[in-house]
């Protein structure tokens, strides 16, 4: 069996008064990074009923999600997007997607 690329899931609730909305526009700037990287192919923010969002990347290598995850939590550590997540919340993996 061979991976036909890979997908990040990372899923959060938003601390009280935010919204799904308000966690885009928040991440525009994260988007424009995650566009730049290396097997980056799409990625999709989305909410259930419950309230949690769940944000999927689509990447080429299992690798390239996993180093650009820890890379982008280096530098965007400060950034004001991570002080609407429910950090206690987060779920977070990437596993390789076979076709």
């Amino acid at each position: 069996m061979t991976a036909d690329g890979a997908v990040e899931l990372t899923s959060f609730m938003l601390v009280k008064n935010k919204t799904l909305a308000d966690f885009i526009a928040a991440t525009q700037d994260i988007q424009l990074w995650l566009s730049k990287r290396a097997g980056f192919r799409r990625r999709h923010t989305f909410q259930d009923d419950s309230g949690r969002i769940y944000d999927l990347v689509f990447w080429d290598k299992e690798v390239q999600g996993i180093k650009s995850m820890e890379k982008l939590m280096a530098e965007f550590s400060d950034a004001s997007v991570q002080s609407m997540i429910n950090q206690r919340t987060v779920n977070w993996c990437v596993t390789p997607v076979f076709s």
